[in-house]
């Protein structure tokens, strides 16, 4: 029998964490490569029914809401000067991957999803107006990050809000979060028979939990995307497998309790007047079977971990980094806010060439250097690499032809 979410909302209400006989060493399928077959009785795919697509109505209202992401001030106002923050969210494993590198390697940072980022807005692949920031940190697990309602002046949340300060930004400019995280130390795992959820079922209430302090914390956040754990069968003690496997259900369980709007896990709304979490999906799934690559082409090599075989080494740091950019720069409802999108005229970058873009085409025009480079892009009408005088009429053109 494949459970489905009416089941798991019913086994949550009535679950506890019994302790349950989990063998690390079973042979496990990806949830994206398991689809329609099950785990447990569970069903795999990323989202319901066992597909790894997202169903119709949620992608529609993910790229709705990626439409109109755009640069904010520092209080949250419409900017083109603006920013728009993408912040990191979670465990140890995130800090490393996203900004730090491996640990007891400085040079591994270079590896890193931040420093990834950086050179390709100098390129125009990746939107300047993105600034990545990191958020995670070590040591706090899920129930920390989920605990409602959040305390600001307490981390793991003080830690994020200091390093949106140190990055120049706010809170308020945050609108995209990546989240991944765990808890630090699970003993339970699903039962076999599908009767008990294990720490899965803990660890999905935490999510939704996160879900609705990042509306907290961050009042203009958008979207968030959830990563899976990697592999954590090299490890014989820790937060190894089926923990790290499991993890991924307890993302799954999630998601589709907003898609559903079950409520198995407290209210998820994103959309209406009083919206109390931002939309939620899928980021990059990274778990794959240690060597045995994923339907996705991720494996994992006991030389991409570190002594303890749960944290990444450089190796480890460059697939995971690698998968989020991949992911943010392909995915529909990242695309339009992350990639750089360079619609000549349209200079405060709203999607329209009006009147409102005169006075920022004067500005850009009168001191290029001090506009950003997107401002820039858009600015040099002609397309000839410059924004100069010669740009003038085919502005005007422009404006008066739309």
């Amino acid at each position: 029998m494949k459970m489905g979410i009416a089941a798991i909302v019913t086994l949550f209400a009535h679950s506890a964490a019994f302790a349950q006989p989990c063998d690390q060493n079973a042979p496990q399928v990806s949830l994206y490569d398991l689809g329609a077959g099950s785990y447990k009785t569970f069903q795999g795919g990323l989202y319901p029914g066992g597909s790894n697509a997202r169903p119709d109505a949620h992608e529609a209202a993910g790229r709705q809401i990626a439409a109109a992401i755009q640069p904010l001030d520092l209080n949250g106002a419409f900017n083109p000067n603006g920013r728009v923050v993408l912040i990191s969210i979670g465990i140890s494993n995130m800090t490393l991957e996203w900004r730090v590198g491996a640990n007891n390697d400085p040079a591994s940072a270079a590896l890193a999803f931040t420093a990834k980022v950086t050179p390709l807005q100098m390129i125009g692949v990746v939107n300047p107006a993105v600034l990545v920031v990191d958020g995670a940190k070590g040591a706090m697990g899920a129930d920390v990050w989920g605990a409602e309602p959040p305390n600001l002046s307490q981390d793991p949340w003080l830690t994020a809000l200091n390093r949106l300060t140190f990055s120049g930004s706010s809170r308020h400019q945050v609108q995209v979060a990546c989240v991944k995280a765990a808890h630090m130390g699970p003993t339970t795992c699903i039962a076999s028979d599908g009767s008990t959820l294990g720490d899965a079922g803990l660890l999905a209430q935490d999510f939704a939990g996160i879900a609705r302090n990042l509306k907290v914390v961050f009042p203009n956040i958008k979207l968030a995307y959830y990563v899976s754990r990697s592999y954590g069968g090299y490890a014989s003690s820790g937060n190894r497998e089926p923990f790290a496997y499991e993890q991924g259900f307890a993302t799954k369980w999630t998601i589709e309790s907003q898609i559903t709007a079950n409520g198995a896990f407290g209210s998820l709304e994103f959309n209406g007047p009083s919206p109390v979490a931002p939309w939620i999906a899928w980021g990059a799934y990274l778990w794959a079977n240690g060597s045995t690559p994923s339907g996705l082409g991720m494996t994992w090599d006991v030389g991409d971990f570190v002594a303890d075989h749960i944290h990444p080494s450089a190796s480890g740091v460059d697939k995971a980094s690698t998968a989020f950019l991949n992911f943010f720069l392909a995915d529909p409802t990242s695309r339009p806010w992350f990639g750089w999108q360079c619609l000549h005229g349209d200079v405060d970058g709203n999607g329209q060439i009006d009147a409102n873009d005169i006075p920022h085409f004067v500005a850009t025009l009168l001191v290029p250097q001090n506009a950003l480079v997107a401002m820039q892009c858009r600015a040099d009408v002609n397309n000839d690499g410059l924004v100069t005088e010669a740009d003038t009429p085919e502005f005007v053109s422009l404006l008066l032809g739309s």
